[in-house]
């Protein structure tokens, strides 16, 4: 799964910090292979994460739980551009 967050320049500081959260929730979450995070360097309220999943099954059952849901909470106070997450299978 792809996630571009693009925020407020003054939510730039406590995106990131939820971003941090989220992406412990993450790795600790069933199904979970890997994580990683970015943030673009000429803007700093953009970042970008790329979480890697056993299955759809495990990253929408993730999604939908509580853990899930907070980062995307805690987003709309900041939200600059409409939340993009996009889930990619990897081809055979």
């Amino acid at each position: 799964m792809i996630m571009h967050v693009d925020v407020i320049t003054e939510g730039a500081g406590p995106t990131l910090k939820a971003l941090q959260d989220h992406g412990a929730a993450v790795l600790n979450a069933p199904g979970n292979l890997g994580l990683e995070m970015g943030e673009q360097t000429d803007r700093a309220n953009h970042f970008t994460v790329h979480e890697v999943w056993a299955s759809r099954k495990d990253y929408e059952a993730f999604a939908a739980s509580a853990a899930g849901q907070l980062l995307r909470k805690q987003l709309m106070l900041f939200r600059g551009a409409l939340f993009d997450d996009r889930y990619y299978e990897q081809m055979p």
